[in-house]
C-alpha cells in the first residue's frame, strides 16, 4: 500500500463538519438556520443574511456535470503521479457548485450535463476528499 504523500486538508472550525461527515461518508452542507441558504464552501457568517446560526443537513451526492478541465501537467510534483486528471465543476442536486475530481472508468472525455454521484476517496491521515464519478 502506499502512502499518500499530497497535502492534507486542514479544518477550520467552521469546515470541521464537513470533514467529519466525509469521514463517515456523508457529504454534508451547511444551512443558515435564519434564510435556509445552503452556504458553500463552509463559512462563519451566512453569506445572504450574514447570521451566524448553522446546521448541517446530509446532501444527496448527485449533480451535474458542468463543465471541467484534463489536466496533464502537474500543478507540481506531488500530482505527478496522478496526471492526467480530470477537474470538475459539479453543480449538486441541492444547488451549490464544488470544484472536485471527476474519476472515469476509461477515456477522459466527460460528457457535459452527465450525471454524476459522489464517490469518497481515501486519501490518508483519517481524511476522505470527495470525488464524482458520471452515473
Amino acid at each position: 500500500m502506499s502512502v499518500y504523500s499530497r497535502p492534507l486538508p486542514i479544518p477550520s472550525p467552521e469546515s470541521e463538519p464537513f470533514w467529519q461527515g466525509l469521514r463517515e461518508d456523508r457529504l454534508l452542507l451547511q444551512h443558515c438556520r435564519a434564510c435556509q441558504t445552503i452556504n458553500w464552501f463552509p463559512r462563519a457568517f451566512c453569506r445572504n443574511c450574514g447570521v451566524d446560526d448553522f446546521d448541517w443537513r446530509p446532501a444527496s451526492g448527485r449533480g451535474v456535470l458542468e463543465t471541467y478541465s484534463i489536466v496533464y501537467r502537474a500543478m507540481n510534483e506531488a500530482w505527478e503521479s496522478e496526471v492526467p486528471y480530470i477537474l470538475a465543476w459539479v453543480h449538486l442536486e441541492e444547488g451549490p457548485r464544488m470544484v472536485t475530481r471527476l474519476v472515469r472508468k476509461g477515456d477522459l472525455q466527460p460528457k457535459i450535463d452527465a450525471p454524476v454521484e459522489i464517490r469518497f476517496v481515501h486519501v490518508g491521515g483519517g481524511f476522505k476528499l470527495p470525488y464524482f464519478e458520471e452515473i
